[in-house]
C-alpha cells in the first residue's frame, strides 16, 4: 500500500492489488466535498476507483443522519459552493 500526500492539498491515495491483479485506487478527500445524492445531501469522504470497467464509487456521509453510504458516480451531483464558484449558477431543485 502506498500513501502520498501534498502540502497544498491534503489528500491521500491508497493503492491495492485485488485478487484479479487490477489496481484499486482510494482517494481520501480532505476537505470533504458537498454533494447531493438520491438519499439527500451529504459530504463525500472517499472516492474508490476500481478501474476502467466499473464506475467510480463515492463514499458519502449523509447530512441528515450521519449514515455512510456508497454511491455510483452516476448518482452524485456536486452541491453549490459559492465560495469556490462550484455550480454557483445552479438553482436548488433544478434538474441537470
Amino acid at each position: 500500500m502506498e500513501t502520498k500526500s501534498s502540502r497544498q492539498a491534503c489528500w491521500k491515495v491508497y493503492e491495492s492489488k485485488s485478487f484479479s491483479h487490477h489496481t484499486i485506487m482510494i482517494l481520501q478527500l480532505n476537505p470533504t466535498i458537498a454533494v447531493t445524492t438520491p438519499l439527500g445531501k451529504g459530504h463525500a469522504i472517499f472516492i474508490i476507483d476500481y478501474g476502467m470497467h466499473q464506475n467510480t464509487c463515492w463514499v458519502v456521509c449523509l447530512s441528515e443522519n450521519g449514515i455512510v453510504k456508497h454511491f455510483d458516480s452516476n448518482d452524485i451531483k456536486l452541491s453549490p459552493n459559492y465560495t469556490y464558484h462550484l455550480n454557483d449558477t445552479m438553482v436548488e431543485g433544478q434538474k441537470a
